[in-house]
């Protein structure tokens, strides 16, 4: 048997025994981890950069995707509809499990000013016939259209 200068030890043949073999394995792992960072790395960068914008384009898309979210149970569309950091990650699923309680029909969003501050109300009638309103300001940033979770100080246009 042979041993190398870098002590892989080795058969008359070349092959290595499992010392050696174990020893040329561990002399990758610094890559094989170096690698792997980098991929995770450039994975989250990759996210960061292609994460949706929060909102709608317009008023009309505003509308439509919280009608579209509310209807389908989709918490995580209707948390994107919010300003980033105004609402928890919970916020829209607790509020979509109070909706569904009520077992709603007829859900509609339409945006409309009140003392001089435009509201988002999502309309409609529970299950027992009651009336279902919520209200949640509407501001424009960077041409996106985005709920604000932050109870309005001004009357909503629920219930007036």
């Amino acid at each position: 048997m042979d041993h190398g200068a870098d002590g892989i030890s080795q058969k008359g043949d070349g092959e290595l025994t499992g010392e050696g073999v174990k020893r040329s394995r561990l002399r990758f792992l610094p890559y094989v981890i170096f690698a792997a960072l980098a991929m995770w790395v450039a994975a989250e960068v990759f996210l960061i950069n292609h994460d949706p914008e929060p909102g709608a384009s317009s008023r009309t898309a505003l509308e439509e995707q919280v009608v579209k979210a509310a209807r389908s149970q989709d918490s995580d569309a209707l948390n994107q509809l919010f300003a980033k950091g105004s609402v928890s990650d919970d916020y829209a699923k607790d509020y979509l499990d109070q909706l569904d309680e009520a077992e709603p029909g007829g859900l509609k969003a339409s945006i409309r000013g009140r003392g001089g501050v435009d509201f988002l109300t999502l309309t409609g009638k529970s299950a027992k016939g009651e009336a279902i309103c919520t209200a949640w300001q509407v501001d424009s940033e960077d041409g996106h259209w985005l709920l604000d979770a932050t109870p309005p100080i001004t009357p909503t246009p629920c219930g007036g």
